[in-house]
């Protein structure tokens, strides 16, 4: 990527290039090199250049969640914002949520707030048992609150990652037990399902899981998709 962007300055790769090089440096760890490379995205010139919107519009997104990672959470909720003030956009729809993340516990809960971001930095460069802390520590702080469960959901996918299948299993079946009113109950029940499906080959099981959107959450966003699970299990053609 280095080699394009010091033989080919003017090439359409550049910025590809540099977007790429911005989310190498982010998942080093060295922040201020991925901002320079995501700024030189929005920066580089494209008078007329079509392409070049769709990555300056990731470079902009990427720039705000840079300030999330570091909890600089008022110049990233600013930004989040203005991004979200546009329907349009492709990334308007991630900038909304992270936005209501903000907006829901920076004055209530800050400090699970910035165990919940931490633990974020850390899953995206794989740092697993650190990311793993974080979220705990978010849960301790937030246990009534919906960043607690959403803490205890991205636990249960690092052990997914982590091929630890019988502990993200466990951490699913517990939000069901302890939180039976959590918005994302229709989540829990459809992660349920695919790892009944697809680690266990648990049919039944898997099932059982996708019905309970269907018959709890007509409204779930997940419908469709359980609905066509169930169908796949079942072996229906229609």
């Amino acid at each position: 990527m280095q080699i394009v962007l010091d033989e080919y300055p003017k090439s359409k790769s550049i910025f590809e290039a540099n977007l790429k090089l911005g989310d190498l440096y982010l998942i080093l760890g060295d922040t201020s090199k991925a901002a320079s490379y995501y700024n030189k995205v929005i920066s580089e010139k494209s008078s007329g250049l079509n392409y070049a919107t769709k990555y300056k519009e990731e470079a902009t997104l990427k720039i705000n969640m840079l300030l999330y990672y570091q909890c600089r959470f008022d110049e990233a909720l600013a930004g989040f914002t203005e991004i979200s003030n546009n329907p349009k956009l492709d990334i308007t729809n991630d900038a909304i949520e992270k936005l209501y993340l903000i907006q829901d516990n920076l004055n209530q809960i800050p400090e699970a707030l910035k165990h919940f971001s931490k633990g974020d930095f850390y899953y995206i460069q794989n740092k697993y048992i650190d990311a793993l802390s974080e979220y705990q520590l978010c849960f301790n702080l937030s246990k009534k609150e919906n960043i607690g469960v959403d803490a205890l959901i991205k636990k249960s996918d690092i052990f997914l990652e982590l091929n630890q299948i019988d502990s993200a299993l466990f951490i699913l079946k517990f939000i069901k037990i302890e939180f039976p009113n959590s918005q994302n109950l229709d989540l829990i029940y459809f992660k349920s399902g695919e790892i009944y499906e697809e680690k266990f080959n648990n049919k039944n099981e898997a099932i059982s899981n996708y019905m309970q959107i269907l018959t709890e959450f007509p409204k779930s966003t997940l419908i469709n998709k359980s609905r066509q699970k169930i169908r796949n299990l079942r072996g229906d053609k229609n």
